[in-house]
């Protein structure tokens, strides 16, 4: 398969060769009307039912709360493995965190400060049975 990027106001939306979702945030606030923009649009495209998610970028970025409720819903979740955070700085650790709340015991995430460390957690999980 070859990478597909979707450019989004507030999102790089990349479906990565070895079939991880990349979603590098840029700053702005996120809506729960962005939220579903951005959640179609990775369904529309994607050439898998379920992926790996892989999070980074989002420096100065706001998610409001119904924002968060959705993309920690069972309707999105249940398209993805796994999510990887790579996480800089403790602010973005700290709102990473409370979107994890919202899905905890639902699917695993994890915090990285590497981006092969995230890459390779998240690749463990392809190919896993539904």
């Amino acid at each position: 398969m070859q990478t597909i990027t979707i450019e989004h106001t507030l999102v790089t939306i990349t479906f990565r060769d070895d079939g991880i979702i990349h979603l590098d945030y840029k700053d702005g606030e996120m809506t729960l009307e962005k939220s579903k923009e951005i959640f179609a649009l990775t369904r529309k495209f994607s050439p898998w039912e379920i992926a790996p998610i892989y999070i980074t970028g989002g420096d100065n970025f706001h998610d409001h709360k119904d924002s968060k409720a959705f993309n920690g819903s069972d309707e999105v979740l249940k398209h993805c493995y796994a999510i990887a955070f790579l996480t800089d700085n403790v602010a973005k650790r700290v709102l990473a965190n409370l979107f994890i709340t919202l899905v905890k015991e639902k699917i695993p995430v994890r915090f990285f400060s590497h981006e092969g460390e995230a890459i390779q957690w998240l690749q463990s999980f392809l190919n896993k049975p539904t």
